[in-house]
């Protein structure tokens, strides 16, 4: 039995893959450690890793279009979490920065594939900056919306 290699011109491939990966970082997200955090929020386990891989493996823009259908898909499934916005605009900033931006950033995990000689340091920087986004977009979406609707008075 010899290795399986995933061609980026077989389209069907390409496809079956990428919803695998999704399901994979679905599934995995579901599994949460839940904190100190008076409000809520969790951890999950490694669930953005399947959507690196993605983009690692068939580029940025096949990654950052993976990371828009599992965006979607987690905010299907957290819809409760945008009801708490008190007004339509406060319910469409949660929608964008707790799930569509926060989780499509995660493509750009594969930007700086083949930019350097060392293969571990491109998915190192390209880790870190995705992450980083997605850091910020949950750290605005607190400062701006969450912050309001519970303010810290302590």
């Amino acid at each position: 039995m010899g290795k399986i290699k995933l061609d980026p011109n077989n389209k069907t491939l390409r496809l079956v893959f990428s919803a695998i990966m999704i399901a994979i970082g679905t599934v995995l997200s579901m599994f949460k450690f839940n904190g100190l955090w008076i409000y809520g929020g969790g951890v999950t386990f490694c669930a953005m890793l399947p959507l690196v891989i993605v983009s690692f493996v068939y580029g940025t823009r096949w990654g950052l279009f993976t990371s828009l259908v599992f965006s979607l898909l987690q905010l299907v499934l957290g819809v409760s979490n945008v009801l708490y916005g008190t007004n339509v605009g406060m319910m469409i900033t949660i929608a964008l920065l707790d799930y569509v931006i926060a989780y499509t950033v995660v493509g750009l995990a594969g930007v700086f594939k083949e930019k350097f000689k060392n293969r571990i340091l491109e998915i190192i920087l390209g880790v870190a900056l995705a992450l980083s986004l997605r850091f910020i977009c949950h750290f605005i979406s607190g400062w701006m919306i969450w912050d309001a609707l519970w303010p810290n008075d302590l």
